[in-house]
């Protein structure tokens, strides 16, 4: 299972490998590449049993977010938090401004999501 989709300033992708679902977010996101991704991404976890699964979720290449996105950053992230996957890890972005978007607005995300440094670093993961 994979999909992929790309707007004018952002990208992300969805693929299931081995036991790991990998989401990958690159550029900058606005509110309508929010919502398309939330629509993706909650259609891949209601078509499976989550439970079996390591959610990786790489944004090292991700930039920032238009303050229009914030609300879909909200229910994305309380979606990653509340649905059942064996481990959760992130990886935190290169960009500074996109680190500081996340950690202001993730707190809680942290709570239950595991920071990692990269996807290699993940290859014995789950």
């Amino acid at each position: 299972m994979k999909i992929q989709r790309k707007s004018v300033l952002s990208k992300y992708s969805m693929s299931v490998e081995e036991n790991k679902l990998i989401v990958k977010g690159e550029g900058i996101s606005s509110k309508k590449d929010m919502q398309s991704y939330m629509n993706d991404f909650m259609q891949v976890i209601n078509s499976m049993d989550t439970s079996n699964l390591t959610l990786i979720i790489d944004n090292k290449y991700f930039n920032m977010s238009f303050p229009d996105a914030k609300l879909f950053y909200d229910k994305i992230s309380e979606v990653y938090i509340n649905t059942n996957f064996k481990e959760k890890y992130i990886i935190m972005p290169e960009s500074e401004i996109a680190n500081i978007q996340i950690k202001k607005n993730g707190d809680k995300i942290f709570d239950t999501i595991k920071v990692i440094s990269d996807l290699e670093s993940a290859g014995n993961l789950g």
